[in-house]
């Protein structure tokens, strides 16, 4: 019984994690725009994640 709540518990958590929202952050070394990474035209000149 607690094996299959463990096991029920675990399938939930990594089914709720793989549904979050993934977001592209665009990086360009020259990039003149917004810097806020949304497009090209507005790339990020830095990626702090990287």
């Amino acid at each position: 019984m607690l094996r299959g709540l463990a096991t029920g518990l675990m399938v939930a958590l990594l089914l709720g994690t793989s549904a979050q929202a993934q977001r592209i952050i665009y990086v360009k070394k020259d990039a003149t725009g917004a810097n806020d990474g949304s497009s090209w035209a507005d790339a990020r000149v830095f990626c702090h994640f990287c």
